[in-house]
């Protein structure tokens, strides 16, 4: 059951798609800023109003210009924190804000979309029923953000059924004064310029150590789960078709017998539920998501299974952690499958199917070695989507780093140890 967390909802014009790093943090920094301030939760989740990403259009048309927007709200969330003293991450995983960003149009501007449309949702990116309805999540705090020339309070501020402990209402101007029209032309897709080309995606990797997760994680996972198409409907008469599955590639001991600080990595285990409990945070809203663990073995042909498990296969493959995450009603479901990889390709050279990969700018090159590898096996490359870096302003340029967050545990180890060796002299 998630624990009650505040939600900031912004309902302001997004930035345009010719949008800077800068821009985009200058577009959203003082509400966010000010609500990072006054946070009561552990926990923020931060909704971006983004009507391009409406459903029709592949989702991967639009993903360049979405994890540019991601990159920098948790830049901008990081400097924020830096500057009250704080740090992203979950309490377990060392930090003081757990936050998570996910994206939401408003159909018809006024939230009152009905049927399968109107409660249409294929995480990260939603109706605003789903996160505001009544069968939303129970939210601790609600700080709704609103305004823009030419923009009104939508109708569904604060009547949205949703059980919250305190609402806060923000007027706001974003700067530039984005016009109310021209997100109108967004909404109807006419600034992707690569819409017709694009091409929708039903199977998704990203893989990585994902220890201590934080910030420059959750931008790899969240870019992943955003390149997913919810399926067609079926023909009558017909199977439903597959659900959408994303695969998170997750690093074993081969590969990581030489990290910096290795006796502060956390378990594979811990690693893969971290991973999954965020996935879950922002694929569903609904308030009774959960997770599962047993010790059940799984065969690995197997595609459907009721609770997330974690099992140790007898076979190379090692470790699995397989979750079925329920969509929104008439929406089917999502697999997410967390598996352990120990070389630099993973289920990419042994599963056919899949058809798009998340990298980082500097692992792009095994990207496209993936690609050789695949294409000497006569099976189509994967279309590949780099997204860009977490840094606080001012950093220096220096990424969100795991070794960075064993360093300082093992700093801070050491000066524990010392203090209480002097303290007993």
């Amino acid at each position: 059951m998630h624990s009650p967390s505040t939600l900031l909802i912004h309902h302001i014009p997004p930035p345009p798609p010719s949008a800077s790093q800068q821009q985009i943090i200058k577009h959203y920094r003082s509400p966010t800023h000010t609500t990072l301030q006054s946070l009561t939760h552990p926990s923020l989740t931060i909704a971006l109003f983004a009507p391009f990403l409406a459903p029709g259009p592949p989702r991967s048309a639009s993903c360049d210009r979405t994890q540019r927007i991601l990159a920098a709200i948790y830049s901008l969330v990081a400097t924020s924190l830096r500057e009250l003293g704080k740090t992203e991450g979950s309490r377990q995983n060392g930090g003081d804000v757990d936050v998570r960003v996910v994206f939401y149009w408003d159909e018809n501007g006024d939230g009152e979309g009905e049927g399968r449309i109107g409660e249409w949702g294929l995480g990260p990116v939603f109706s605003v029923r789903l996160i505001l309805g009544p069968k939303a999540r129970r939210w601790g705090k609600v700080v709704y953000v609103v305004g823009g020339e030419g923009w009104s309070r939508p109708s569904w501020v604060g009547k949205m059924g949703v059980s919250v402990e305190g609402v806060v209402v923000v007027e706001f101007t974003p700067p530039g004064g984005a016009q109310a029209g021209e997100v109108e032309g967004e909404a109807d897709g006419k600034l992707e310029s690569n819409e017709g080309e694009a091409k929708r995606h039903g199977v998704v990797i990203v893989a990585g150590t994902f220890d201590h997760l934080h910030a420059g994680h959750k931008l790899l996972l969240t870019t992943a789960a955003l390149l997913l198409d919810p399926p067609c409907a079926p023909s009558p008469g017909s199977l439903p078709p597959p659900p959408p599955r994303l695969i998170v590639g997750l690093t074993g001991p081969k590969l990581l017998e030489n990290k910096k600080h290795a006796e502060f990595l956390h378990p594979w285990s811990q690693r893969a539920n971290d991973t999954l409990t965020f996935l879950t945070s922002i694929l569903t809203f609904s308030p009774t998501a959960a997770i599962e663990t047993s010790d059940r073995p799984i065969p690995l042909a197997a595609s459907i299974f009721t609770s997330s498990t974690i099992t140790k296969e007898e076979k190379e493959e090692g470790l699995k952690l397989i979750s079925r995450i329920q969509l929104s009603e008439g929406w089917g479901e999502l697999m997410v499958e967390i598996v352990e990889i120990n070389d630099a390709f993973g289920p990419t050279v042994t599963e056919e199917g899949i058809s798009a990969l998340v990298v980082s700018e500097e692992t792009r090159g095994g990207g496209e070695a993936v690609n050789r590898e695949r294409k000497g096996k006569g099976w189509a490359g994967l279309e590949m989507f780099v997204v860009g870096v977490v840094e606080e302003e001012g950093g220096g340029g220096v990424k969100m780093s795991s070794t960075d967050i064993r360093r300082r545990r093992g700093e801070a180890s050491e000066k524990g140890e010392k203090e209480e060796k002097d303290g007993g002299n």
